[in-house]
């Protein structure tokens, strides 16, 4: 027989002792081949940021092995819908909160087993591929049977955060930046004996890495005087653990515990966006454009060994890539430059460089027309089909400002994506 409760028991039961049941299915290879999110510009971070608005009510795994489906759908996912439409009654997103053992179904099929964990990457494949119910839909602690309906992907995507081999400064820079943009992160976390009752604070030792069993989270905010650093945690283990199913961890304590770090992101189908770009010289010059009948140029021609890189800041969520092409059939990408980060922009403000801090594209000994493309768009492309979007795709919305190389429009499932050549003489 298949184990069903009401929503409304979930909730009621949540109150009630966790059962600390720790266990999550994680693979390192797996891990590192997710693209990373890009490197973006993170300067003056606020001290504390969180997304607790948007979280439904703490749930309760019971006796499961669950958390990867708890950390990801009914947490994650829910809180990406809730902050896309707004929404802050807590009711209101608890409600509509998405099932967090569809997953577990999704994965296992038939022989789901809840005694046997999945990963946080298998419950995101499915977040992005097949979408997830409501838990009012799908009101099961344990679905020992059920049958895989079609649904409507509940992200768009996801990410890996960092390697395990980064510094914790760049960890928990990563971490704040992601918050600060509005985006949870799920993380596989070593836990103990001593994460089952912690009070508001957990604060193991390095000593206790050792004897600890991998667990899924979703980290929810940060404060950087809280405990003198901390991140907030939101578990599946009901209401009485930590405070109210929330906890913070110290980033001195919680760092070197965190083994894997996803972001899954959510598009806007409809947006305008604004994008701003400042090319210039490696010491450090503009390198000024004007706009051409094919979109800019720029005002004076460059030499051979000439480095310069691209300042772009803007609020488009979503793909871009940064194209190449000349009269001699050269042709490539600018950025991203492999497979590593796909080339996802998932938040609501970017800045970055291209090709990187400190880093430079330079013209080889090859006089003549260069063209650089930024295409943004709302889907994926592979790096074989960029230059046929280049040269078909029409956004009429598009408007490049005079005086600067900076553009506006709008990208919606009617115009799909946005062009904008930026010409070079080589000379």
């Amino acid at each position: 027989m298949r184990i069903s409760f009401s929503f409304v028991i979930l909730v009621c039961y949540s109150n009630l002792v966790a059962q600390c049941l720790m266990g999550l299915k994680t693979d390192e290879t797996d891990y590192y081949n997710t693209p990373i999110l890009v490197e973006i510009k993170a300067e003056n971070l606020p001290s504390s940021a969180s997304l607790k608005n948007y979280c439904p009510k703490p749930g309760n795994q019971l006796n499961n092995l669950t958390s990867a489906g708890w950390a990801t759908t009914f947490y994650a996912a829910t809180i990406l819908h809730a902050k896309q439409s707004g929404e802050m009654d807590v009711e209101t997103i608890t409600s509509k909160a998405f099932s967090p053992t569809y997953t577990q179904l999704a994965v296992q099929g038939d022989e789901v087993d809840c005694g046997i964990p999945i990963s946080i990457k298998e419950s995101l494949e499915v977040l992005e591929h097949q979408g997830a119910p409501q838990f009012t839909d799908f009101p099961y602690f344990c679905p020992e049977e059920g049958k895989i309906t079609t649904q409507q992907p509940v992200i768009s995507g996801y990410r890996r955060l960092f390697n395990a081999y980064d510094s914790d400064e760049s960890k928990i820079r990563k971490i704040k930046t992601t918050i600060h943009q509005g985006l949870p992160v799920i993380v596989a976390l070593q836990t103990n004996s001593s994460f089952c009752s912690p009070s508001n604070v957990w604060t193991p030792s390095k000593s206790e890495a050792g004897a600890s069993r991998q667990h899924a989270i979703c980290v929810i905010g940060y404060d950087d005087f809280r405990y003198g650093g901390s991140l907030e945690l939101l578990n599946s283990w009901g209401k009485s653990w930590g405070q109210n199913g929330y906890i913070h961890s110290p980033y001195s304590n919680v760092m070197n515990r965190i083994t894997e770090a996803y972001i899954p992101f959510l598009q806007p189908i409809d947006q305008e966006f604004e994008l701003k770009v400042e090319v210039s010289s490696n010491y450090g010059s503009p390198m000024p454009v004007s706009v051409s009948k094919a979109g800019y140029e720029f005002i004076k021609g460059y030499g051979n060994g000439h480095q310069f890189h691209f300042n772009i800041a803007t609020n488009f969520s979503g793909y871009m890539y940064l194209y190449y092409y000349n009269a001699r059939g050269e042709k490539g990408l600018l950025f991203p430059r492999d497979d590593i980060s796909g080339g996802i922009l998932p938040f609501d403000s970017t800045f970055i460089t291209i090709p990187g801090n400190n880093r430079y594209i330079q013209l080889d000994d090859q006089p003549g027309t260069e063209t650089m493309v930024i295409v943004l768009s709302m889907d994926s492309i592979l790096e074989d089909e960029i230059y046929k979007v280049i040269t078909n795709e029409i956004n009429p919305s598009l408007k490049f400002d005079p005086n600067q190389l900076k553009i506006n429009g709008k990208i919606d499932p009617t115009n799909r994506a946005a062009v904008i050549p930026i010409a070079l003489n080589h000379i």
